[in-house]
C-alpha cells in the first residue's frame, strides 16, 4: 500500500463516503484505484443496495455511443462485471426470463417494451405474472388486455383503439376506466367519447 499523508487519506475517505466513485477519487488525488480501495475498504460500498436506474441508463447510453465496457467502468465507477451484465441485458433481454417460451415470452417482451399488450389466455398471463408481479389483466365485453400499473392510461386508450370498443355513454366510459383503474378528468372523458362513441 502506498503511504500517503493523513490529511490526504482523510480527504480520500471523505470523498468516497459522499458516494464518489473510487476511480474518480483515485484520478483526483493522482493515486491508483487500488490505493483508494486499500484506504476505504471499511467504508460501505456505493452500490451495496443496487445500482440506481439513472446510472444504468448512463451505462447503456455510453455503450450505445461505442465506449468500451472498461472505459464505462472507469468513468461511472461501477465494476467491469456489472457494466457487462447491464449491457448484455439490453442487447439480449431474453436471458432475463429463463425457461419462458412461446406466447409467454412474446407477452413479456411486449410488456417490457411498451407496458401493455392485448392478450387472451389466462395461463399465459399467470406465467408472465410470475416474472412481472405488477402486471394486470382486464376483461371488458369479452376483450382482454394485460398492462403494467404505471401504463394504465395508455393501455386504456390502446384497448379502445385496437378493439374498436364503442362507448355509448359517460356511464359506460366510467365503468371501463374504473376497470383499468384510471381516473379521467372532464376533458379526457370528452376526448374518449368523441373518438369512441357510436
Amino acid at each position: 500500500m502506498s503511504k500517503l499523508p493523513k490529511e490526504i487519506i482523510g480527504k480520500i475517505r471523505e470523498e468516497v463516503s459522499k458516494g464518489r466513485s473510487r476511480y474518480k477519487v483515485a484520478a483526483k488525488f493522482g493515486v491508483s484505484p487500488r490505493t483508494v480501495y486499500d484506504y476505504t475498504d471499511d467504508l460501505p460500498k456505493k452500490w451495496k443496495r443496487g445500482i440506481p436506474q439513472e446510472t444504468k441508463n448512463l451505462i447503456i447510453k455510453k455503450a450505445k455511443e461505442g465506449e468500451s465496457m472498461l472505459q464505462i467502468s472507469r468513468e461511472v465507477g461501477v465494476s467491469y462485471q456489472t457494466v457487462s451484465k447491464i449491457v448484455k441485458e439490453v442487447s439480449n433481454p431474453d436471458h432475463r426470463w429463463p425457461r419462458v417460451k412461446g406466447k409467454a415470452l412474446d407477452l413479456l417482451k411486449k410488456l417490457s417494451e411498451k407496458g401493455y399488450s392485448l392478450c387472451s389466455e389466462k395461463r399465459t398471463f399467470r406465467k408472465v405474472k410470475g416474472y412481472l408481479p405488477s402486471v394486470l389483466r382486464i376483461n371488458f365485453k369479452g376483450q382482454t388486455m394485460c398492462f403494467l400499473e404505471e401504463r394504465k392510461e395508455e393501455a386504456l386508450k390502446v384497448f379502445l383503439e385496437k378493439k374498436r370498443v364503442r362507448i355509448k355513454s359517460y356511464k359506460e366510459l366510467k365503468t371501463i376506466s374504473e376497470i383499468f383503474g384510471v381516473k379521467l378528468d372532464r376533458e379526457k372523458k370528452q376526448d374518449l367519447i368523441d373518438n369512441f362513441s357510436g
